[in-house]
């Protein structure tokens, strides 16, 4: 909420430079979701997270192949949709879609029935192979990079139909059928794991309808300070993998920038007087001044050099060019 404070104080000092707020998004809407699910998890048999109540210390892999499906009006038959959580800690989703709208669509339901496992911190496009029936399954992520999952059905006493567990606390699953893991890992960053002979459920008939309401409080996956009330600050990256990240501020987003430059294809920053979405490498820096609208140590983006340089006056802190402050944030540690 500082960066409308810290706005007011603009439209005294400059006269009056129209500030730009948006809305937060209210990720609700009607969904309607027919397919194939299948997960994976380090537990025994049978995992309690899905019956009961989280096993901490849980890791998870799962993923749905959607046929007849619809999410806010919005098509997602074909979509594949895979994640990987550790339940109360984090998740991270990937989308398989045939174009930006039905993505955007996937990824906005995905986070919502994944928002109990724990904090996103990612959801973007990757390939997704999804194979088998009768619960012999087999998913892959990025061709197995990221990802896989083999699966194979745990039979029950008449030895043809595998056990079923109904009444489940799954939004998704009221019914699922018992699995086991053949074998499983993930990989992605720091996050890493692998399963062996540990459960599986899955549901060859998925199917399931109703109405989500939930208010998504976008967050900076840095620093964890809410998007809303500081939008006049967003560093907004978009990655070679065709995922969109918000940074609350120039703070994290330059540090971020500066350590995964390969892994961006363009970046864009709010100029801090209108507003406006701009060119990064066309902006100016002003680093440590006395206003600090988001994160602190202070970094404020401005379009236009002789704007920073008259808040500059009022605040303090010192100008840099984009270039000049990429390498400065670059060599800081996070927090500073």
């Amino acid at each position: 909420m500082r960066t409308k404070y810290y706005i007011l104080l603009l439209i005294l000092f400059f006269g009056g430079f129209p500030p730009f707020f948006i809305s937060n998004v209210n990720a609700e809407g009607t969904y309607r979701i027919k397919g194939v699910f299948v997960e994976g998890c380090s537990c025994d048999i049978p995992c309690p997270c899905e019956l009961i109540s989280f096993n901490m210390g849980c890791h998870t892999v799962a993923a749905l192949s959607l046929e007849e499906s619809i999410f806010k009006g919005i098509d997602l038959a074909g979509v594949k949709i895979a994640y990987a959580t550790k339940p109360g800690d984090w998740v991270r989703i990937y989308v398989d879609a045939k174009n930006e709208e039905q993505k955007q669509a996937a990824i906005a339901f995905a986070k919502i029935i994944c928002a109990a496992y724990g904090k996103i911190e990612s959801a973007g496009s990757a390939k997704i192979a999804f194979s088998g029936k009768d619960g012999n399954f087999a998913v892959t992520v990025d061709g197995g990079k990221i990802m896989v999952l083999t699966t194979e059905p745990v039979l029950g006493g008449d030895n043809e139909t595998p056990v079923m567990h109904t009444n489940t606390k799954s939004k998704l699953n009221p019914v699922f059928m018992q699995g086991r893991v053949v074998s499983a890992s993930f990989h992605d960053g720091e996050r890493k794991f692998e399963l062996k002979g540990s459960n599986s459920y899955f549901n060859t008939n998925m199917k399931c309808e109703g109405y989500l309401a939930v208010q998504e409080e976008v967050r900076c996956p840095l620093c964890h300070m809410p998007l809303e009330g500081n939008e006049n600050t967003d560093y907004q990256i978009t990655y070679t993998n065709g995922e969109t990240v918000s940074y609350v501020c120039p703070h994290c987003g330059l540090w971020e920038h500066a350590r995964n430059k390969d892994k961006i294809a363009s970046v864009r920053a709010r100029d801090f007087i209108s507003g406006e979405w701009m060119d990064v490498s066309k902006m100016y820096m002003l680093f440590d001044s006395r206003a600090v609208p988001a994160c602190s140590d202070s970094w404020i983006a401005f379009g236009k050099k002789d704007e920073a340089v008259k808040f500059q006056k009022g605040f303090g802190g010192k100008i840099y060019t984009f270039e000049d402050a990429l390498e400065k944030r670059g060599k800081q540690p996070l927090g500073h």
